[in-house]
C-alpha cells in the first residue's frame, strides 16, 4: 500500500472516555508515535455518586465529562512546543450512554433543578434499569417485517440508547417532561469540542440505536409511538433531524473559545466520535484477518470481515452487525462479555485480597477437581445470544476452596465465555488469522492472557501501548483531517507492535470443565 506523505511533520490527538477515567494522547500522525499521554478519573463517578449496583444503575455526571476533558488535553498539550503541528482530534466514549437534554442540546444535569437527579445524567453502557423495555422493543422490533433489530442479532439489550431513554421516560415525570432531545456522550463530547451542533456518530446509531441504511436511518416515529408514547416517539423525530456521519468525518473545526485556551490553531479538524470499543479496534489493528479483544471492565470483541464472504447473511445471536461499523468496506462484528475486569474486581472485593495477588496464587494451583466451575454472567450475557437477565453461578464449593480457587475459577469462567463468542462466530464461517488483546488486562495480568490461550487454544498477542482505543480515535483524527485517505492507511503508520505472546500451553485441557460451564448456560 503507498501512503501519502501529508502526514508528515503533523500530530493528533486521540480522546478516550472510559467507564472510570477518560486519557487523551497526542500522537505522532506519520509513526503512531505517542508523544504524551493523560488520564483523570471522574471525581463524583469514583465516590459512587448516582449509582446503585444493587439496582444495576450506573449513572454519570456531566460535569465529570466537561471537567475531565478539560484536564486531560492540557495534560497533553500544556509544554508541547510544535502546538501548530496538530491537525486533528476525536473522540470516543462508551455506548451506549446516553443522556436526555433539553432543547439547545444541554443535558438536563447542568440545569439546576436538575443537578441530582441520576435521570438526567449520562446513563453508563452497564445500567441495566431499562430490561423490560429492551425485551419489549425487542419483542416489537422482531413482529415488524422490517426487523428492526437485525443488526443486533434480533434482540435489544438494556444496554443500549432507546432501553435507557424509555425507561427514564416511564419512571421520572419531570425528567421526561423537560425532555426535549437526546444525545451519545461521544456526540455530546464532540460537540463541546466543536462549539456547536455536530454530525452523531453513524456507529454508535447502527449499533445501539437502531438506525440503518436498510430502512433510511431509524424506524418510523409509527414504530416509537406504538411502544412509549408521543413522548418516546418525539425524541426519536428530535434525533432523526441530525445528520449521522462515519467516525472518519470531519464534524467541524475546533471552536475558537478552545483553541485560544489550548494554543491550537482554528483549523484543527474535530473528527465525529465513535464508540471506545470500535476506536480501539481500530488502534489494535483490526482489519480483515485480524480481530480485536477489548478487555477492561467489560470484554469486547471485534471481527471486520469481507462481505463476501457471507453476503447479506445476518449472522444469528452477535450484539451487532453493521456494514463499514469498524472499518470502511467490511462488516464489522461486536460480540463481547458485560463483565469482564468487573468479574475479578467482584472477587477481590469479596475476599479483600488485590487482583494481582489472587492472580500469583491462582497461577501457581494444579488444575483439578478442587477448583469450581463458574459462569461469567455478572452482569447478563452480552453474547451470543444476549440474556440481560442471565445470572453468574459456581458450581462445586467446598469447604476446602479458597480464594485462589475461586479466582480461577472466575477468570476461566471469562475464558470459557470468549471461546462461546469465538467458536460461535467460526460456525458461522467467520474467522481470524491474529487475536490482538488491549485494554488494562491484557497489559497487567499475564495469568488471564494465559488462560484465555489455553481455553481457546489461540495465540494472543498483546497490543504495546495501554492506551488502543485512544490511538485509534487519533486515527479517526489523522482521516478527518485529511492526513489519510482511510482507516486501513492510517493503521499500516500508526498502529502499535505487539509488547507479548501468549500460546497455548501443551498437555493442559481445560475441555471437560467447559462442557460443565456450557451446560450451566
Amino acid at each position: 500500500m503507498t501512503i501519502p506523505d501529508k502526514a508528515n511533520g503533523k500530530t493528533v490527538v486521540g480522546v478516550d472516555f472510559g467507564s472510570d477515567s477518560a486519557r487523551a494522547v497526542l500522537v505522532d500522525a506519520a509513526t503512531g508515535e505517542i508523544l504524551a499521554s493523560s488520564s483523570c478519573a471522574y471525581a463524583r463517578w469514583k465516590q459512587g455518586l448516582a449509582c446503585a449496583p444493587s439496582e444495576a444503575r450506573f449513572r454519570q455526571h456531566p460535569l465529570d465529562h466537561q471537567e475531565a476533558l478539560r484536564a486531560i488535553l492540557h495534560g497533553v498539550l500544556d509544554g508541547f512546543a510544535h502546538r501548530e503541528t496538530v491537525a486533528g482530534i476525536s473522540v470516543d466514549a462508551t455506548a451506549s450512554t446516553p443522556c436526555l437534554t433539553d432543547a439547545t442540546g444541554v443535558p438536563l444535569a447542568l440545569r439546576p433543578e436538575f443537578a441530582d437527579d441520576p435521570d438526567a445524567m449520562f446513563v453508563l453502557w452497564k445500567d441495566h434499569t431499562g430490561e423490560e423495555e429492551a425485551r419489549r422493543i425487542a419483542d416489537a422490533a422482531n413482529a415488524d417485517p422490517a426487523r428492526y433489530c437485525r443488526h443486533n442479532g434480533d434482540t435489544y439489550s438494556p444496554e443500549n440508547f432507546w432501553a435507557k431513554v424509555w425507561h427514564i421516560l416511564q419512571t421520572n415525570p419531570a425528567v421526561a417532561n423537560a425532555a426535549a432531545g437526546t444525545v451519545e456522550s461521544c456526540d455530546w463530547l464532540t460537540s463541546l469540542l466543536a462549539g456547536g451542533p455536530v454530525p452523531r456518530s453513524r456507529c454508535a446509531a447502527a449499533y445501539k440505536q437502531l438506525w440503518s441504511a436498510a430502512w433510511d436511518g431509524l424506524p418510523p416515529a409509527s414504530f416509537f409511538s406504538a411502544l412509549g408514547g408521543p413522548r418516546l416517539a418525539a425524541l426519536r423525530d428530535a434525533l432523526s433531524g441530525c445528520r449521522f456521519a462515519p467516525s472518519t468525518a470531519r464534524a467541524g473545526t475546533l471552536a475558537p473559545v478552545w483553541a485560544e485556551e489550548l494554543g491550537l490553531g482554528a483549523d484543527v479538524a474535530v473528527g465525529v466520535g465513535n464508540i471506545d470499543a470500535h476506536s480501539g479496534a481500530v488502534g489494535a489493528g483490526c482489519n480483515a484477518g485480524t480481530a480485536a479483544f477489548i478487555l477492561g471492565t467489560s470484554g469486547c470483541i471485534m471481527y471486520a470481515v469481507p462481505r463476501a464472504s457471507f453476503g447479506d447473511r445476518q449472522v444469528e445471536g452477535v450484539f451487532g452487525q453493521v456494514p463499514d461499523g469498524i472499518v470502511e468496506g467490511l462488516e464489522g462484528i461486536e460480540m463481547g462479555q458485560s463483565a469482564f475486569g468487573d468479574a475479578y474486581a467482584w472477587t477481590s472485593r469479596l475476599v479483600s485480597t488485590p487482583q494481582a495477588e489472587l492472580d500469583r496464587r491462582a497461577a501457581e494451583l494444579r488444575l483439578d477437581d478442587s477448583i469450581p466451575v463458574a459462569t461469567d454472567w455478572f452482569n447478563g450475557r452480552r453474547s451470543p445470544f444476549q440474556d440481560a437477565g442471565a445470572k453468574a453461578t459456581v458450581r462445586g464449593l467446598t469447604l476446602g476452596t479458597d480464594a485462589a480457587r475461586l479466582h480461577y475459577a472466575v477468570v476461566e469462567a471469562t475464558a470459557f465465555g470468549v471461546r462461546t463468542v469465538v467458536e460461535h462466530l467460526e460456525r458461522n464461517g467467520i474467522r481470524a488469522e491474529r487475536h490482538v488483546a488491549i485494554g488494562g488486562i491484557p497489559r497487567k495480568s499475564p495469568f488471564v492472557m494465559q488462560m484465555l490461550a489455553d481455553v481457546t487454544g489461540k495465540t494472543f498477542e498483546v497490543c504495546s501501548t495501554g492506551d488502543a482505543c485512544a490511538l485509534g480515535a487519533a486515527m479517526h483524527a489523522a482521516v478527518a483531517a485529511g492526513l489519510y485517505g482511510n482507516v486501513a492507511e492510517a493503521q499500516e503508520r500508526m498502529c502499535a507492535p505487539s509488547c507479548a505472546t501468549y500460546r497455548p500451553q501443551p498437555g493442559l485441557n481445560h475441555d471437560a470443565r467447559y462442557a460443565i460451564y456450557k451446560a450451566m448456560a
